[in-house]
């Protein structure tokens, strides 16, 4: 059923605040230590031109030296929430760069720490890379990314974008942490 988007979204696992007006997360609190995983607001959408040399079809720049064009902040956002069995679903669309649509889309499940983010784009224009920013509260001491045959684990951060194939892991011994699974680049 469709509902006001609450102030917080609590589930069993963590409870979660999402902008009104941008549709970022602002926060994300894990139950029961309430400790924040966010450095920053999250699920913003970034737009970057490629400047660098290569083929932007096989290489683009680290993220300090693309040209940054638009934000999904930049842009009138309207939000629309619904609240089923499983999960609070909450939905943020807007216009973006190139004139077109983006849909955001998030799946806060009531009963699993899992929370499903789907985006929609469309009329992106050319040479134009698309992040969705996801910054955490402290860097992550150990990150692992599934490759095709295996996985790959870095000590720190990585530095570029990088290739994952199924998930990618990213931990604090003794602190926790928390894995994005997918199907492109993380």
């Amino acid at each position: 059923k469709a509902i006001e988007l609450p102030p917080t979204i609590e589930t069993k696992y963590y409870t979660a605040r999402i902008d009104a007006k941008t549709g970022a997360i602002s926060s994300l609190k894990l139950k029961p230590s309430g400790r924040e995983m966010l450095g920053g607001p999250a699920n913003i959408l970034l737009a970057d031109k490629h400047t660098g040399n290569g083929d932007p079809g096989d290489f683009t720049d680290a993220a300090p030296k693309r040209k940054r064009l638009a934000s999904s902040n930049d842009f009138k956002t309207t939000i629309s929430a619904t609240d089923g069995p499983l999960a609070i679903t909450v939905e943020a669309q807007g216009k973006f760069i190139g004139d077109g649509l983006a849909k955001r889309v998030m799946r806060f499940f009531k009963d699993h720490p899992r929370i499903e983010f789907e985006t929609e784009l469309n009329n992106i224009p050319n040479l134009t890379v698309v992040v969705a920013e996801f910054p955490l509260v402290e860097a992550p001491a150990e990150i692992r990314r599934g490759i095709p045959f295996g996985f790959s684990r870095d000590e720190g951060q990585i530095q570029d974008i990088a290739p994952a194939v199924r998930w990618s892991d990213y931990a604090s011994p003794g602190k926790g942490g928390l894995a994005i699974l997918d199907r492109g680049l993380s």
